[in-house]
């Protein structure tokens, strides 16, 4: 069984993980007799996780909401800096959420290509529109025009929605900001998240730890090189 038992993994004393938050808020379901219905579960997981992905998108290629995706627009913002509002998107199945500019919500709800949204906003943070992309896609909120070959992976990578905090009486934590899921680390993890490569080559074997991170949508794996090698 997933078990996460440090209190930064639960919002704000609720009990329950951000994503459900989210999808509480989103919802518009809250009880007026003051109880709360949020309820502790098991720790996010991805489907898939450990299939191998690149390192970013082609600029060519189509991407747009998974059918999934439900999207509000003008919603406080959960993560980030507070009194921004934008557009809430949830994937409840994926136990995901995200704060997305207007525009950038727009455009995927349309449909586009990666190079027209270039850099992309999420949580108030802008990243490249080709690697983050490609988190979204693991995450369950987007689907892509391309299919990744099965290959073995040859390294991994932080995902840009993976930060790591110091965390009041618990230590540095890696946090998913996609999902609220926060981890302890321990001597030997907080070497891997103190890389300063982007890309860093998976030892003989894939160890335990790194596993963990890749379920828990904070590391990917990839096959050492890029969408192009695949066009």
């Amino acid at each position: 069984m997933r078990t996460d038992p440090i209190r930064p993994n639960f919002y704000r004393g609720t009990g329950g993980y951000a994503w459900q938050l989210a999808e509480y808020l989103q919802s518009n379901q809250a009880d007026r007799s003051g109880n709360d219905p949020l309820d502790k579960s098991l720790p996010p997981i991805l489907q898939n996780p450990l299939a191998t992905c690149p390192e970013f998108l082609a600029l060519d290629r189509s991407v747009r909401w998974s059918r999934l995706a439900r999207i509000t627009p003008n919603t406080p913002q959960l993560v980030g800096a507070r009194g921004i509002r934008s557009s809430l998107v949830v994937v409840a199945s994926a136990q995901v959420f995200g704060g997305f500019r207007h525009e950038d919500a727009q455009a995927l709800a349309e449909g586009t290509t990666v190079g027209a949204l270039q850099g992309m906003e999420i949580n108030g943070v802008v990243h490249d529109a080709g690697t983050l992309l490609i988190t979204l896609y693991r995450h369950g909120f987007v689907e892509v025009g391309q299919t990744f070959p099965a290959c073995p992976p040859v390294s991994y990578m932080i995902e840009p929605t993976c930060i790591v905090v110091d965390a009041p009486g618990v230590g540095h934590v890696a946090v998913n900001q996609l999902n609220g899921r926060t981890v302890r680390l321990n001597e030997t993890s907080q070497r891997i998240f103190s890389q300063d490569k982007l890309l860093n080559e998976i030892p003989e074997s894939l160890r335990p730890n790194i596993i963990h991170f890749v379920e828990a949508g904070m590391l990917r794996l990839t096959s050492g090189g890029n969408a192009r090698a695949y066009d």
